[in-house]
């Protein structure tokens, strides 16, 4: 919803995909300050029970299904652009 497919590195071989331009790693440091930020303050100001907790537990499954909704995108982005590959045939040697 708010990341894109082109932020990120095409691989599938990784959880969670790697960025690799600016607007990726910022979408990465703003989801973990928004997680984190709200986290501590309600935790000095002894709110661990049940604030702090709700926030991290929604906040961080809402920055996690977002990630993943990016890496499907790439995994069926790369399946479509494999799909028309056509492999180097070699005749067999006689």
């Amino acid at each position: 919803m708010f990341a894109k497919r082109t932020w990120f590195l095409p691989s599938t071989q990784v959880v969670l995909p790697l960025p690799k331009s600016p607007q990726g790693w910022i979408f990465y440091c703003v989801g973990v300050f928004a997680i984190l930020g709200p986290t501590v303050l309600l935790t000095f100001r002894s709110q661990v029970l049940p604030e702090a907790l709700v926030w991290f537990t929604l906040s961080a499954a809402a920055f996690l299904l977002e990630i993943l909704s990016v890496r499907r995108d790439i995994i069926k982005t790369e399946a479509r652009r494999n799909l028309y590959h056509i492999t180097d045939i070699t005749q067999p040697d006689e």
